[in-house]
């Protein structure tokens, strides 16, 4: 039970950092501009607009779907530097996904067309670096060549991942769902947010965010999801305190024929008191050293196997001095607790 203190502690600790990592390298722009619902979306003029607003350095542009009935999801956005650096590649050569050609620009007609696969929907569909993947598409079904897998812990299921002007060879209403903002240097947030926000006005079906904040709601709203497993995790060391004690204190109901031959060799009360304590002691400081070990490898499979079969995450597991301590603290503790009833 202390084992289990130790696991759950190290698990969400891990899962906590790996998306904060996560969110603070996949969001390289200054800040996003949205729709709503899927189902809305703003014109290419708008994001020339927005190319436009004074301290804006780039803009890169987004287009976001559900293929529906197949349960996977595609994204097409532009590819400028600092957005490739926004991808953390587990797997496989993302260029072919990257490079204008592959858009095209000058890409022969038979071509297949190369997409980056999140890892949840590589493992659900188990591809790998150069598999193809038939989607759906208004001009029919359109084979898509797996160029390299990415590190994802959106809750979506999985997404592939294609140039903007890929996808609008197949989607040529040229709808576009986001946007990010890159600024220049030394420019003003401040003042591009209030242009921003003030156009938006005009567009209820659009909202604006930075990408600061995007990362601090986020974060929120992560803790506020976890906060089950961190009950349960002081449920379990509840459980682990209480069948501490009473296993201490059953075996201190079984040893009384022994106490009262001590009592009557002439070991005074304050003596046997000092050893129940001493035994009650070492026992528990032995289980909670013994639930070190344990602990941590059973942080290891919550962590690298557990959330990989269940979401298809990957997760590096953050060692916590805090979990271990918590482990040995609650161990001495019960004992010592069981030591004192009994004395």
């Amino acid at each position: 039970a202390v084992a289990t203190v130790v696991g759950v502690d190290h698990m969400v600790n891990s899962f906590r950092g790996s998306v904060q990592d996560w969110l603070d390298y996949s969001l390289s722009a200054d800040a996003y501009v949205g729709t709503i619902e899927d189902a809305d979306s703003f014109e290419p003029g708008f994001a020339r607009w927005l190319a436009g607003v004074p301290g804006v350095a780039d803009v890169v542009r987004f287009r976001s779907m559900d293929l529906g009935g197949t349960g996977l999801r595609i994204t097409g956005q532009d590819f400028i530097p600092e957005v490739q650096r926004s991808f953390r590649i587990l797997e496989g050569d993302p260029e072919p996904a990257w490079a204008p050609a592959a858009g095209g620009g000058g890409a022969s007609a038979d071509a297949l067309p190369q997409a980056l696969v999140s890892e949840p929907l590589a493992r659900r569909l188990s591809l790998a670096p150069g598999d193809e993947l038939e989607l759906p598409t208004p001009a029919g079904p359109v084979a898509w060549r797996v160029a390299a897998v990415f590190q994802d812990y959106r809750a979506d299921g999985g997404r592939l991942v294609t140039r903007l002007s890929t996808l609008q060879r197949y989607w040529t209403d040229g709808r576009l769902t986001s946007a990010g903002l890159y600024l220049a240097p030394g420019a003003d947030l401040g003042a591009v947010s209030d242009a921003v926000s003030q156009r938006l006005q005009q567009q209820p079906g659009l909202r604006y965010g930075e990408t600061r904040n995007i990362r601090v709601e986020s974060m929120k709203i992560f803790d506020q999801t976890f906060q089950l497993t961190q009950s349960l995790k002081w449920l379990a060391a509840l459980v682990a305190f209480v069948g501490m004690l009473g296993a201490l204190l059953a075996l201190q109901l079984e040893r009384r024929r022994e106490t009262a031959l001590l009592w009557t060799l002439g070991l005074g009360r304050r003596a046997r008191a000092g050893l129940m304590l001493g035994e009650s002691l070492a026992l528990g400081l032995a289980a909670g050293l013994l639930s070190l070990p344990l602990g941590a490898g059973l942080a290891w499979m919550l962590t690298r196997l557990i959330n990989q079969r269940a979401f298809g995450w990957t997760l590096e597991v953050r060692w916590q001095e805090d979990a271990f301590a918590l482990a040995l603290v609650l161990s001495v503790a019960a004992s010592l607790a069981a030591s004192l009833v009994s004395a």
